[in-house]
């Protein structure tokens, strides 16, 4: 999620937090001390009423964000390693790339812990190649259709490649 958008809904959250301030007053110039309770006790379920709606629609968005990523993907590939990770890098004709690790055990499953994703840049090599954050290369031969991948100097897994998706960002980079 970009930064200007966690800072709009900090402001948001602000600003209806000031706003909940008016619920007590309120309640005491129409029924004056028992008013004001009252009022207190609906601000406080005001409070975490919209808080909880704010979490799940920021939970919502971010998941739409990740299952957009993984749709739009041209290429993807995936690496398992020893201590039980699996890191898969979707690499988008947008010239982003987004990178999740996951358990071996909820490998397919769709992962939504925000602390495990990452997004880089997709930085075209030459006519035929692709690297992600100086470390993952992706290699195409455009004529017989094979892609290969690697991390550094090891080869990883080609997962998916969407062929249209592929031509179309090698005519548009020279």
């Amino acid at each position: 999620m970009e930064q200007s958008t966690n800072i709009i809904i900090g402001l948001f959250i602000l600003a209806l937090w000031v706003v909940s301030f008016f619920i007590p007053f309120y309640g005491f110039i129409q029924k004056r001390w028992k008013g004001l309770g009252c009022g207190c006790l609906t601000q406080v379920a005001f409070c975490i009423l919209v808080m909880v709606t704010l979490g799940v629609g920021r939970t919502c968005y971010v998941r739409s964000e990740m299952r957009s990523y993984r749709d739009n993907a041209m290429v993807t590939v995936r690496k398992a390693n020893a201590g039980g990770k699996v890191h898969v890098w979707y690499l988008n004709s947008n010239e982003e790339c987004f990178y999740e690790c996951k358990d071996n055990q909820s490998a397919d499953a769709d992962s939504t812990d925000v602390d495990k994703i990452q997004l880089f840049d997709v930085i075209p090599l030459d006519s035929t190649g692709v690297c992600v954050d100086d470390k993952v290369f992706v290699r195409f031969d455009l004529k017989k259709r094979f892609v290969t991948a690697a991390e550094y100097d090891e080869p990883i897994e080609v997962v998916n490649v969407d062929w249209d998706k592929v031509n179309d960002y090698f005519n548009n980079h020279p």
